[in-house]
């Protein structure tokens, strides 16, 4: 029997924190589909490159439950009344927010497969989506045009860092 063949996309979901925060969406004879990523990793492996030796890497079902663990921990605990939050986050950088691979015949194939990466705005690392969806009550953010690594040398945040610990904002 042939394979259906699809195209497949995996990006970055915003959601509750007990959903899964990465998903594949695929396209199958005109139906979406949202297929979690654990399906695609199912026989994935990795070959050491010292060594040669072939190792199954399949999706780590304990990493994945320890960080759903620890995001309900942060939103759940009580905060002090008057603890503030400050969110700063780089702009426009070139931030990679999806990859899309096309002609994917089985979910297990993905990790054999070329794709292309689909980008949108961020610090070259987190997107401005993902930094701002923080979930937080921010008393004040800030976008830096600023990449990454570079975000704490820009002069606009030590300026903001400076106000935000005298109590100016």
């Amino acid at each position: 029997m042939e394979r259906d063949r699809f195209t497949a996309r995996l990006v970055e979901r915003q959601g509750d924190c007990r959903d899964e925060k990465f998903s594949c969406h695929s396209l199958i004879h005109g139906h979406r589909y949202d297929i979690p990523i654990r399906n695609s990793l199912v026989d994935h492996k990795m070959t050491l490159p010292w060594s040669g030796e072939t190792l199954p890497e399949p999706f780590n079902e304990d990493c994945w439950e320890l960080s759903q663990g620890t995001r309900r921990e942060i939103f759940e605990v009580e905060h002090p009344p008057n603890l503030r939050f400050y969110n700063i986050y780089g702009t426009n950088q070139a931030t990679p927010n999806g990859l899309e691979f096309t002609d994917v015949g089985d979910w297990r194939d993905l990790s054999n497969l070329k794709y292309s990466t689909t980008l949108t705005d961020g610090d070259g690392t987190v997107s401005v989506e993902s930094a701002s969806n923080h979930g937080l009550n921010a008393s004040k953010t800030l976008g830096v045009n600023a990449d990454h690594m570079s975000i704490l040398m820009k002069s606009d945040t030590l300026d903001f860092v400076l106000q935000a610990l005298y109590g100016r904002i």
